[in-house]
């Protein structure tokens, strides 16, 4: 059995990847929609929640907040899976749970496809604020160097759907996955 993570910031495509991979028999989880992430206190360490109103995430709430995802969480449903193959799809605190995969692929984007998909989505409102989109915007600026500096193969998260998934599938961690 192989575990993947799909990370990526936000817009660059995680859950669409993971929706496609999910459709075509592959046993997927979604950090952000399936319980395996939310918002922690940075101070406290205290789980806030997932669903934080809008009018709550101001830019002093977001200083003293960070999306975590669950090792314990993703460690047990790896752990106890019967699956050949699992892909995770998620972001936040990617290097402290690397360890629990057998690679990490990093879905990357421009500034302005990220903006795009961001600002015209409907089912998340996640980066729709000025100073959380400024805040994407930022993290994007070092992502690549950040991904490839973890190992992750980087894949073009603009290109169409079906080809981001085949450069997921295709891959030869993919095809040559660790012995265990």
């Amino acid at each position: 059995m192989s575990a993947y993570l799909i990370t990526g910031g936000s817009g660059t495509g995680k859950t669409s990847v993971c929706n496609e991979l999910k459709k075509m028999g592959y046993e997927t989880f979604d950090a952000d929609r399936d319980g395996y992430a939310s918002h922690f206190n940075i101070t406290s360490g205290e789980d806030v929640g997932v669903a934080i109103p809008d009018e709550v995430r101001t830019k002093e709430w977001r200083d003293l907040h960070e999306w975590r995802m669950s090792a314990k969480k993703i460690e047990d449903i790896i752990h106890s899976s019967q699956a050949p193959v699992q892909f995770f799809c998620g972001s936040g605190n990617v290097d402290e749970i690397l360890h629990l995969f057998d690679g990490v692929f990093a879905l990357v984007a421009s500034d302005k496809t990220i903006k795009n998909r961001i600002t015209s989505r409907t089912d998340n409102s996640f980066g729709k604020l000025e100073h959380e989109l400024n805040m994407i915007l930022g993290w994007n600026q070092d992502s690549v160097a950040h991904y490839t500096r973890m190992g992750a193969v980087i894949v073009d998260g603009e290109q169409p759907l079906s080809e981001v998934v085949e450069s997921i599938l295709g891959s030869d961690l993919i095809k040559n996955p660790p012995a265990d």
